[in-house]
């Protein structure tokens, strides 16, 4: 048994003896129904990121839920940071709330499985001149108990503890925004009129109030819109005013299902008594600017029903006098209004909601109205682009619907649809109108992202990275194009890109390094936004999980052996001479007699000289 396991073995068996004493001397102790150590905390995220601005300061908002996991209520619970010494110049507690109220404790009941055994104690901290790094703050929670006579005394000991670790970042470099390409916006409005006059018509020689709205149909907001009356008619004038008004800003739609703003405006209309009986033509001009400064002009033709004279009446005044002719004048059918249900999405179908008026004051009979096709991009689906309506009777309308199918090559625009219309009066006079409608067709959004590649042999501590290719698929371009990255490690190159516009068939790789924190399984996310052709902002979410290796650590305790030990082999005859002094011997034999040989040639060698030098000196002389 290992020296730690029997102190606490001595431990637990020295308090089990202390306890039956107690019980035994003093009579039973007090059970608390809560104890300390039945308060449990745990941080709501056990990672949290400071938010550091480029000025090197900011916030930190810490989340620390508290559990009662004992059969009796605790009382005055406290939570609060135990931040070390070191980091005090650098975090310091702002405030505390308890389950969103201004509080430092709680009162926790009994675990029943209500919930109100649970608080969550929330932290602002102030961040000044931290350095980039991981800082782990421990959270200690006290409390006291309530034993069963109802008492509550106080025994407050720290509980289990929560420890969050805060990664404080350094502040993103700046990146050189990329100048977006112009959006281009099709403006558009449509124009109505009414009269003061519960006819509906200008009265020759009376004075009336002409009421022009225009409705924003485009796809854009229109700025400083004005409206402007043309040439009018002669007898037909506009009394002490201008011809020009200003409307201001109209905003645009911003569903299929809704219409854009609408402003109206005023003249004061005056005629000439004398004025004949018929239909009155003037163009009207609507003009604004688009979000991109360009200024837009619509003129569309306004016809006003005047009921005047008789144009035979100056010759023939006396017969006037004897019978009184009523006036004449042109039955006008038109389109009142016109919706969509579902957005006119290119190679899809939606329901075009069509609206007729009969302006006259006589019934028309023998209607048909044909819908144009806007170029080739708009065809009937399950139904005719014509319909027929038996009557409809005077100032009152007519609604129908059709099913139209948009072409899968129709550009996204808003596209004019001409509605063609022959109509007879009572008197089976025929009649033909035609109005234009917009009709605004969208080419849907495809972004598609790919699968993550392959994170293989990732280790805690080191650096790896990923790849996830993104592609433009549709027809449109998509704007604003943003990819960040998040999850169980550090990002240390592009935790955030903003790739900005992607052209139609384009693709962008979206590439970043990280490094996981700890051994097992790592999870994140990366997060895709972007706007579609019509300004709404879409999000992709990709989750991912990759396995992390971990390094096991050397302990020096452990001695152990590299490979098999080999066992002892008994020692022969041989194995016991001292080969290593025998060599050594030798060699000093060996240069002994170098020595004593070389000493032997030199002294020959020297004796031979000698006897030479003799033989010389008693040669006979001849």
């Amino acid at each position: 048994m290992h020296t730690k396991q029997f102190g606490k073995t001595i431990a637990a068996l020295l308090m089990t003896a202390a306890m039956l004493f107690g019980v035994c001397v003093f009579g039973a102790a007090p059970v608390y129904a809560a104890a300390p150590s039945d308060i449990v905390i745990a941080p709501v995220n056990s990672l949290e990121t400071a938010n550091i601005s480029y000025t090197g300061t900011g916030s930190l908002i810490i989340s620390i839920k508290a559990t009662n996991t004992s059969g009796g209520t605790a009382h005055t619970v406290t939570v609060r940071p135990d931040i070390p010494a070191a980091y005090a110049s650098s975090i310091a507690l702002r405030s505390v709330t308890v389950n969103n109220v201004t509080a430092t404790t709680a009162n926790l009941t009994a675990n029943d499985g209500s919930g109100a055994n649970e608080a969550t104690f929330r932290f602002t901290f102030d961040i000044v001149n931290a350095s980039t790094q991981i800082y782990s703050i421990p959270f200690v929670a006290t409390a006291s108990g309530e034993d069963y006579s109802g008492a509550t005394p106080t025994h407050d000991q720290p509980t289990t503890n929560g420890v969050v670790r805060v990664i404080v970042s350094e502040a993103p470099a700046q990146v050189t925004p990329v100048t977006p390409d112009p959006v281009v916006y099709r403006p558009n409005a449509s124009l109505s009129y009414s009269l003061s006059d519960v006819s509906g018509k200008i009265i020759a020689g009376e004075d009336n109030i002409l009421t022009l709205t225009v409705s924003n149909s485009g796809d854009c907001t229109l700025e400083s819109t004005e409206i402007q009356l043309g040439q009018l008619p002669d007898g037909i004038s506009i009394f002490n005013s201008s011809d020009r008004k200003q409307i201001g800003k109209l905003n645009r739609k911003y569903s299929n299902t809704s219409t854009g703003t609408s402003a109206a405006t005023t003249f004061h209309i005056t005629t000439k008594a004398k004025l004949e009986t018929g239909v009155y033509a003037f163009p009207v001009t609507i003009s604004a600017y688009d979000p991109n400064g360009n200024r837009w002009t619509s003129t569309e033709t306004l016809y006003l029903q005047v009921s005047g004279v008789d144009p035979k009446d100056d010759e023939k005044e006396d017969d006037k006098k004897e019978e009184e002719k009523p006036p004449e004048f042109t039955p006008i059918l038109m389109v009142s209004n016109f919706s969509q249900s579902g957005t006119a999405f290119a190679g899809k179908t939606f329901y075009l909601n069509l609206t007729l008026k009969n302006t006259s004051d006589k019934e028309l009979k023998n209607i048909k109205v044909t819908v144009g096709d806007g170029g080739g991009v708009f065809v009937p689906s399950g139904n005719s682009n014509s319909y027929y309506v038996s009557s409809i009777a005077a100032g009152e309308g007519d609604t129908h619907t059709m099913r139209l199918s948009v072409s899968k090559d129709a550009l996204q625009m808003t596209t004019p649809v001409t509605i063609q219309m022959t109509y007879e009066d009572e008197k089976a006079q025929s009649y033909t109108a035609s109005d234009t409608i917009a009709i605004p067709v969208v080419q849907e959004t495809r972004l598609v992202v790919e699968n993550l590649s392959a994170i293989n042999w990732a280790y805690a501590g080191e650096t790896t990275s990923a790849e996830l290719p993104i592609y433009n698929m549709g027809k449109n371009t998509i704007n604003n194009v943003k990819v960040t990255v998040s999850g169980d490690f550090d990002v240390t190159k592009n935790a955030s890109v903003f790739v900005g516009n992607m052209a139609p068939g384009t693709s962008y790789t979206y590439k970043f390094n990280m490094v996981p924190y700890a051994g097992g399984e790592a999870t994140g996310t990366i997060v895709v936004t972007y706007d579609d052709a019509a300004g709404n902002q879409l999000t992709e979410e990709i989750p991912f999980r990759y396995e992390v290796q971990s390094y096991e650590p050397y302990d020096p305790g452990i001695d152990e052996p590299i490979g098999p030990i080999e066992p002892d082999q008994p020692k022969g005859f041989f194995d016991n001479i001292p080969w290593k002094w025998i060599a050594a011997g030798g060699a000093v034999v060996l240069l002994a007699l170098i020595l004593i040989l070389r000493g032997a040639k030199k002294r020959k060698a020297a004796k031979a000289l000698e006897l030479d030098d003799g033989d010389d000196a008693i040669a006979p002389v001849k």
